[in-house]
């Protein structure tokens, strides 16, 4: 018997005693040892993971990722979730012996089954030969990975979601939630579809078990306008993602997963909190910028190539000191020769082929509603990888080796590379911390239990920026979210996050009555104009939004002028420093689409790749088969590109990719390209950010900005330009002169 396996004989041994203490405790009562029994299987359950250094938020989540791994019987799964939820609800006495009889069952499966030891027969001797309550077996007629559907309205009382299928709207569903080996852990979900969604709502299913209703229970189903007989099909999905075209930044999500526990509150203050930047954050972007240049030339010198990162950002490092910017140049060092090793051999190691990946590839999710950028992405055929880059250490590490964030981060990558390319692509995926000695590339496997945790919090954070949207300047009442954001509820936090928080809440208390009015307006604008940007509102004049993207047909783009398409590439230059391809408009291009000089875009290729599409470029009578455009699906369905465009003639479309490309596989795999309108969720973080400083600020100055208080007259009306400026109009010069003498301001 090997060490590990002797351990384990042992725990079992140790559990089974615990279990025989608290069943031969005749001072306590069924409800008083039903109640240690749950302590102990929380115990059980804490001892089996915590070698895995995972940060579980809930016991359900631990108990899933447990049971998976160890393989513990469907059967007994259910009764340990429905002890664990009978324990946590209010019970009355004279069922508290059924409670027990089930928490001892429960227990002594859990430990049988983690530890692969049955009970000895003094245990088997008190345990219950029969469950006292029923066990239905729900017979599974149909099995769907994903579905979209719109919620109608609750039945709180059997936890069901009345609901329509857009696949067949015709036929009313349920959706049951509150399933204890299922999606327990979105009941918050649902608390918030009641209390800041309403009904209608429209929700995303993962994982979809398809029952009759007659095999779960007998219905009981208020009746309604909508509804006169109970729906027979019962959607039972394991993830519940609401509003899933708000697409949401997968690294957003990741970074409210703080130490042992997911807090949301971060995403509410980095809405507000202006961002300093750090040396840290510097070697950060370093960093990316040597793995860019590494991966277009891995025999590139680190003297050379040092001197090129004051040109990425050069008013940050204008600000820095002599002795900062020597700082800087040793502490990069280790990064470029962890980074250079990793291009030149150790990514072969793990059968990453370098110069078959993609650099910063972007993707659209709307199955998860996640979009999200990755540092390095391979592909070739089914298999793929993913690259996440971090400087930093990792913090509070789990088994793998890697920051809690940092894996939640992987986790979401690997659910929207799936949604994009199929389940039939199973992406590995590591982080690459550049700034260690050793194992600097940590695979990070997926984890179900946690992805669903993620997904979880990620509808929390649309739930923050719905109630923000919600917010009216005079009405109080409406503004618990920001009134909350204090550190005395959140005492469990401390150190740096607990610093901010206590940041916002003397900032934002420190206001007066007109001024937290102001704050709360402008705030829920804001929200609104967000929230518009992302998903907008359907109609006749209204606008999707980005999610047209995904939403409108290409008939609809047309006819809103909206989209660029059929573009050929005629001239692409995507490898160079300075990014830009130039494409050719064909017979199919709109002329009269809406798109300027400078405008941002999205750049995706068409429905059809090269070697099944014939497009007669300009040719003929110009007409496009009809079904090559249906819905615009391809942009979920491929890498997409941020690019900013440069010029529009009538015969040309020159852009600028946001990141230099040096694989151009999957421009020759296309033959035609769409562009189409971007929206940046950092210029409404700007404007959030804009509102704290202002609240930040002087009192004097506050009531200047608000004008309740004058600016002042100028004093001196004659004051001397500092440079002659010989250039000036008669005119000029005297708004100049009345500029330079306004104290305050000058309109």
């Amino acid at each position: 018997m090997s060490d590990t396996d002797h351990k384990s004989v042992e725990l079992a041994r140790l559990f089974y005693r615990e279990l025989a203490k608290i069943h031969g405790n005749d001072d306590w009562a069924p409800a008083a040892k039903a109640d240690a029994l749950a302590r102990l299987l929380e115990l059980l359950y804490l001892e089996v993971t915590k070698a895995e250094n995972i940060q579980f938020t809930t016991l359900f989540a631990r108990i899933a990722f447990a049971c998976h791994k160890f393989q513990v019987e469907k059967k007994m799964q259910y009764w340990i979730h429905f002890f664990r939820k009978k324990i946590r609800s209010l019970v009355p006495d004279t069922e508290a012996p059924n409670v027990y009889a089930l928490g001892l069952k429960a227990v002594a499966g859990s430990i049988e089954g983690l530890f692969g030891e049955a009970a000895p027969e003094e245990v088997q001797a008190f345990l219950p030969k029969k469950i006292p309550y029923a066990y239905t077996e729900v017979r599974v007629k149909e099995f769907r990975k994903t579905a979209r559907v719109i919620a109608l309205s609750d039945d709180e009382e059997n936890d069901l979601l009345l609901a329509q299928d857009e696949e067949n709207p015709s036929q009313l569903i349920h959706i049951q939630y509150n399933i204890a080996e299922r999606n327990e852990p979105f009941n918050p979900t649902i608390r918030q579809i009641r209390q800041t969604f309403g009904f209608p709502v429209t929700l995303s299913l993962t994982d979809v078990e398809v029952v009759d209703s007659s095999a779960v229970r007998q219905l009981a189903v208020r009746q309604s306008s909508i509804v006169h007989s109970p729906p027979s099909t019962i959607y039972r999905p394991r993830a519940i993602v609401v509003e899933p075209d708000y697409l949401l930044d997968v690294s957003t999500v990741a970074g409210c997963f703080q130490g042992n526990s997911a807090e949301p509150v971060v995403y509410l203050l980095q809405k507000f909190l202006p961002v300093a930047q750090t040396q840290a954050m510097i070697l950060g972007n370093i960093a990316n910028f040597f793995l860019d240049e590494l991966m277009h030339d891995a025999g590139a010198s680190f003297k050379e190539t040092f001197p090129k990162v004051f040109k990425t950002s050069p008013l940050t490092f204008s600000l820095l000191t002599d002795a900062d910017i020597r700082e800087i140049y040793e502490k990069s060092q280790r990064h470029w020769l962890t980074l250079q090793a990793m291009v030149r051999q150790e990514m072969r190691k793990f059968d990453i082929e370098p110069k078959e990946c993609y650099l910063e590839p972007s993707f659209y999710d709307e199955k998860h509603g996640l979009q999200g950028r990755l540092d390095v992405f391979y592909k070739k055929e089914n298999r793929s990888a993913i690259i996440e880059l971090k400087s930093g250490q990792p913090f509070m590490p789990n088994r793998y080796g890697i920051g809690a964030s940092h894996f939640i981060q992987t986790l979401l990558y690997d659910l929207m590379v799936r949604s994009v390319f199929g389940e039939e692509v199973e992406p590995a995926s590591y982080i690459l911390y550049s700034g260690l000695e050793t194992n600097q590339l940590r695979y990070a496997p997926p984890v179900k239990a946690e992805q669903n945790e993620a997904l979880q919090v990620r509808n929390q954070l649309v739930s923050i920026d719905r109630r923000l949207a919600a917010i009216r300047g005079d009405d109080l009442a409406q503004v618990p979210l920001l009134e909350r954001t204090a550190t005395a509820r959140f005492p469990h936090i401390k150190g740096y996050l607990s610093q901010s928080i206590g940041r916002f809440e003397k900032t934002y208390h420190a206001l007066g009555d007109l001024e937290r009015r102001y704050f709360n307006a402008f705030t829920g604008l804001i929200a609104r104009e967000h929230q518009l940007a992302k998903t907008g509102i359907h109609g006749v004049d209204k606008a999707n939004g980005l999610a047209a993207l995904w939403l409108d047909t290409t008939e609809e783009k047309e006819a809103g002028f909206e989209i660029v398409k059929s573009l050929i590439i005629k001239e692409n230059r995507a490898n160079e420093d300075e990014p830009i391809i130039v494409f050719e408009k064909t017979a199919a291009t709109n002329p009269l689409a809406n798109f300027r000089v400078g405008d941002i875009a999205v750049l995706y290729p068409g429905d059809n790749r090269r070697e099944t599409l014939d497009i007669r470029r300009g040719t003929g009578d110009g007409e496009m088969p009809s079904n090559i455009y249906g819905l615009s699906s391809n942009v979920l369905k491929t890498q997409i590109f941020k690019v900013t465009i440069l010029s529009v003639t009538p015969e040309t479309v020159t852009v600028r990719l946001r990141y230099r490309q040096f694989n151009l596989l999957i421009f020759s795999e296309f033959e035609q390209w769409n562009l189409e309108h971007d929206q940046m969720d950092m210029s409404f973080n700007g404007m959030y950010q804009g509102l704290f400083r202002w609240a930040e600020s002087s009192e004097r100055k506050r009531a200047l900005l608000l004008a309740t208080l004058p600016p002042e007259r100028p004093h001196d009306h004659s004051p001397k330009l500092a440079v002659d400026a010989p250039q000036l109009t008669g005119e000029q010069h005297r708004i100049l002169q009345k500029m330079l003498t306004a104290p305050d301001y000058f309109l």
